[in-house]
C-alpha cells in the first residue's frame, strides 16, 4: 500500500483498462485481475471507481483480500499529518492462540483457546508457521503450478528443510533415523523447537495437511503431501533395512 486517493479520484478510475474499486477503506487496482474474477469481469466493472464494501461481503471471506493483497494501493482519506502518532494495524499473526473466523461452533473449538487434551502451545505454533508459509509461499502461485501441470522442486526442498516432509512420513511419530532434526526449521532447538521431538504426534501431522489444503489445490497438496503421507508409513514399519535406507 502506498498512497491516500480520495472517493472522487477513484471514481475517475471506472474502465475496464482501468478498474480501481474501494473495499472496507482500502484502494484496490483491479485492472489486470478482471480476466481472473471467478465471477467474470462484468460484475467488477459494474462496481469500477466506486466502495464496493457491501458488493464484496456478500460473496467473499475477509481471506480473500489477504490472497490478493498485492492488488491494494494505498487507502481513501487523507495522508497523517506529520507527527502524528499512527497506531500500528493489528496482525493475524499477533495473538498466537486465537485464529479462525471465531464464530462460536464454526471453528474447531482450539481455534477459539477452549481447553483440548490433543491441542497444544506446539499445535498453535506449528499452526501459526504453517498458515504463513502457505500464505506467501504457495498459494500466490498456485494458479501458475496448476496451469504447468508440475509442483516446482525448490517447494519439495523448502518443505524438507522446513522439516514438513519428515513431519508426514511416520504417520505421526517422526522418523528421526532418516532425517537430521537440526537441520529443519521446525525441530531444531531441543526443547525450545517450535515442535519439540518428544511433543509430536498425529495431530501435528494433521494441522499440516488441514493448512496446506488452503491452497485449494489437490495436485499441489497431493503432490507435496500424498506420496510421502500414504507410502513411506509402510515402509518405514514394515519394510526392511536396506529398503528404507534406500528410500
Amino acid at each position: 500500500m502506498s498512497g491516500y486517493f480520495s472517493v472522487s479520484q477513484v471514481a475517475e478510475h471506472s474502465s475496464e483498462n482501468d478498474c480501481w474499486v474501494i473495499i472496507h477503506g482500502k484502494v484496490y487496482d483491479v485492472s489486470s485481475f478482471l480476466n481472473d474474477h471467478p465471477g467474470g469481469k462484468k460484475i467488477v466493472l459494474k462496481n469500477a471507481g466506486t466502495d464496493a464494501t457491501k458488493q464484496f461481503d456478500a460473496f467473499h471471506n475477509a481471506g480473500v483480500l489477504e490472497k490478493y493483497g498485492a492488488l491494494c494501493i494505498g487507502s481513501v482519506g487523507e495522508p497523517p499529518k506529520e507527527g502524528t502518532p499512527v497506531a500500528a494495524a493489528a496482525s493475524a499473526h499477533d495473538d498466537d492462540r486465537t485464529f479462525g473466523e471465531m464464530i462460536p461452533f464454526g471453528d474447531p473449538s482450539w481455534y477459539q483457546d477452549w481447553d483440548s487434551p490433543y491441542y497444544k502451545d506446539s499445535h498453535r505454533r506449528i499452526r501459526k508457521l504453517m498458515r504463513h508459509f502457505v500464505d506467501t509461499d504457495v498459494i500466490p502461485f498456485v494458479h501458475e503450478w496448476d496451469e504447468a501441470k508440475q509442483v516446482p522442486m525448490f517447494l519439495f526442498k523448502k518443505c524438507a528443510e522446513m522439516g514438513i516432509l519428515a513431519a508426514v512420513a511416520g504417520n505421526g511419530t517422526l522418523p528421526l533415523e532418516y532425517f537430521d532434526l537440526e537441520s529443519t526449521l521446525l525441530f531444531r532447538g531441543g526443547e525450545n523447537a517450535i515442535v519439540p521431538k518428544e511433543e509430536f504426534d498425529a495431530f501435528h501431522g494433521f494441522i499440516i495437511f488441514d493448512e496446506l489444503s488452503r491452497c485449494g489445490s489437490g495436485g499441489v497438496l497431493w503432490g507435496i503431501l500424498g506420496g510421502l503421507g500414504i507410502g513411506l508409513p509402510p515402509i518405514i514399519k514394515f519394510g526392511s533395512e536396506e529398503l528404507k535406507r534406500r528410500i
